[in-house]
C-alpha cells in the first residue's frame, strides 16, 4: 500500500503550479499525492490526473460540530497575534472550529500518512494544519515559495525563521 500525502495548496494558481510539480514527483516516487484546494472545481489538477480534495466540501453541516479548546485556538492564533493586536475575521473562533473540523475530517477519512503545510503560520487553514501535524506527530513538513521562479522550499521544521536553516544559523551565532 502506498503512503498518502496531503499537500495544502490553497486557492492561488501560482501555488497550484508549484504543488503540481511536487505531486507529479511524489507520484513518480510511489506515493499517492492529494492536493488540498479550498473552493475551486479542481480542473487544474484533474487535467494532470492528480487527486484533489476541496476544503469547503468537508465543512461541518448544521448537525456536525467540532469545538476546539481555547488552548488549541490560541495556539492557532499565535502567529497572527504576533503581527497585530486585532485578529482578522478569518480567525474567528467559529471559523477556526469549521476549518479544524474539515482538516481533521480530511486527514482521517483519507488516511493521510504525510502532511505538507504551506507556510504553517499564515492563514486559518495553514495554522490549523500545523497544529494537527505537530500535535499528532505526523511526518511531512512545511513549504514556501523558493528562490527560483516556480520553485518550492521544503523543510521539516518550518519555513523562513522557523526553518532548520534559520535555527541552525542561530546556534552558530
Amino acid at each position: 500500500m502506498t503512503k498518502k500525502v496531503l499537500i495544502q495548496c490553497g486557492g492561488l494558481i501560482e501555488n497550484h503550479e508549484r504543488v503540481l510539480s511536487c505531486c507529479i514527483q511524489l507520484r513518480y516516487m510511489g506515493f499517492t499525492p492529494l492536493a488540498l484546494i479550498y473552493r475551486d472545481n479542481g480542473s487544474f489538477f484533474r487535467q494532470f490526473s492528480i487527486d484533489y480534495i476541496r476544503l469547503v466540501d468537508n465543512y461541518p453541516n448544521s448537525r456536525e460540530q467540532l469545538e476546539i479548546s481555547n488552548a488549541v485556538y490560541e495556539e492557532i492564533c499565535i502567529p497572527e497575534r504576533l503581527k497585530s493586536d486585532k485578529l482578522p475575521n478569518s480567525l474567528s473562533k467559529a471559523h477556526i472550529d469549521r476549518v479544524m473540523y474539515a482538516c481533521s475530517k480530511i486527514i482521517k477519512t483519507n488516511q493521510i500518512d504525510l502532511l505538507f503545510v504551506w507556510n504553517g503560520h499564515t492563514g486559518a487553514v495553514a495554522n490549523c494544519l500545523r497544529v494537527i501535524k505537530e500535535s499528532n506527530g505526523m511526518p511531512g513538513g512545511y513549504m514556501e515559495r523558493g528562490l527560483l521562479k516556480n520553485s518550492v522550499f521544503f523543510d521539516t521544521k518550518g519555513v523562513n525563521g522557523n526553518s532548520i536553516l534559520a535555527i541552525g544559523s542561530q546556534e552558530l551565532g
